[in-house]
């Protein structure tokens, strides 16, 4: 149950709306994962990182997003934050309002080679 619970992220709530409890995983992972983990508009230009999560209540939105290729464990890079984020996900660009981009969770960065 653990590894599900992780692999969609610790959700607070099912698809249909309800409440999930809190798991043991739920609490070890907001000890250690705040410091690793930071929304994908707070990454820097050129720098390459992997989803952890998608936090979005709007399922229209979700399902985009999924269809698009921007899954957890998919790797992105960050073209530009403004006036659209623009990241690459497997040689496609996608451009994304900073809404959804404040969504999307990303692992700290691997800074670009220089």
């Amino acid at each position: 149950m653990d590894s599900t619970c992780i692999l969609l992220g610790h959700p607070k709530k099912c698809p249909h709306g309800s409440g999930i409890p809190e798991g043991k995983c739920c609490r070890e992972v907001y000890n250690s994962i705040e410091t690793a983990a930071i929304p994908l508009t707070k990454m820097k230009v050129g720098s390459k990182a992997k989803i952890i999560s998608i936090n979005t209540k709007d399922d229209g939105r979700m399902h985009k997003l999924l269809a698009m290729g921007l899954t957890p464990g998919v790797e992105i890079k960050l073209h530009q934050p403004y006036p659209a984020i623009v990241v690459e996900v497997d040689q496609c660009q996608i451009a994304l309002e900073e809404a959804i981009g404040a969504e999307i969770n990303i692992w700290k960065p691997v800074e670009a080679e220089r």
